[in-house]
């Protein structure tokens, strides 16, 4: 396997930076066209561009303070094209396992729990 770690680790910096300042065409970059998003907060998965966008856009809608909060990152791994963050602020406490390739993220699994 072709050794993606840096790069893995790059997305998920930029990935992070843009979902703090709530910019979807930024986020949505980071996602190949036809990306997985599975996470706790949505009622399905999401997959490709226009699913992830209208929740994202929903989402920043219905939470206007969400990445306003500084978020403490208590772990983060890559290998290969693979990723893993464990995070947490004064709410939330959250996991998030991403598949990445070419720079972009194929497959994202965020679980997010209220502390």
């Amino acid at each position: 396997m072709k050794e993606l770690s840096t790069g893995a680790m790059a997305v998920i910096e930029r990935h992070a930076v843009a979902f703090g300042t709530k910019d979807v065409d930024a986020i949505l970059s980071d996602y190949y066209e036809s990306a997985v998003l599975f996470t706790t907060i949505a009622d399905k998965p999401l997959v490709g561009h226009s699913e992830i966008r209208r929740f994202l856009e929903d989402l920043f809608t219905s939470s206007p303070s969400l990445g306003e909060r500084p978020v403490n990152p208590i772990r983060k791994d890559a290998t290969g094209e693979y990723a893993y963050v464990l995070f947490e602020n004064n709410e939330i406490r959250g996991t998030e396992t991403y598949v990445i390739r070419d720079g972009k993220i194929v497959c994202e699994s965020s679980t997010m729990t209220k502390k």
